[in-house]
């Protein structure tokens, strides 16, 4: 089965805590509202060896990195997940990247750069897709 959905539907880059045989489980993923559709991008046992993942994804797809809420952990909407008749929901996921830095980043981006004709950057805004084959 080939599935294609645009980053843009997705939140962001979410780290979250789960339980695997007692120790906890560290996951990155793709957030979305749907919970079929989030994206396991890594896995570890330690949160720090995580940290540098979720920057370069967050990076590679421009969505803001994320951090589920303690309260509700990765085991729990995992088991919950068949019971789900609803989308997850959005305001849970609290974002990581404070929205100054998210200014000072756009406004060094959108400065002209020297060379030819002091044009204006050219900035392409395609799609990027993830195919997942099983």
């Amino acid at each position: 089965m080939h599935l294609s959905v645009p980053v843009v539907n997705y939140f962001g880059v979410a780290i979250a805590r789960g339980q695997r045989r007692d120790r906890p489980l560290y996951r990155v993923s793709l957030a979305h509202q749907d919970p079929e559709l989030c994206v396991i991008l890594q896995e570890a046992r330690g949160r720090s060896s995580l940290a540098n993942a979720q920057r370069y994804w967050a990076a590679f797809f421009a969505v803001p990195a994320l951090t589920a809420p303690p309260a509700r952990s990765l085991a729990r909407l995992i088991a919950a997940r068949p019971a789900m008749q609803t989308p997850a929901d959005p305001s849970m996921i609290i974002p990581t990247v404070s929205p100054p830095t998210t200014a000072q980043r756009r406004r060094r981006r959108r400065r002209r750069r020297k060379g030819l004709l002091n044009r204006p950057p050219s900035i392409f805004r395609g799609e990027r897709e993830i195919i997942c084959y099983d």
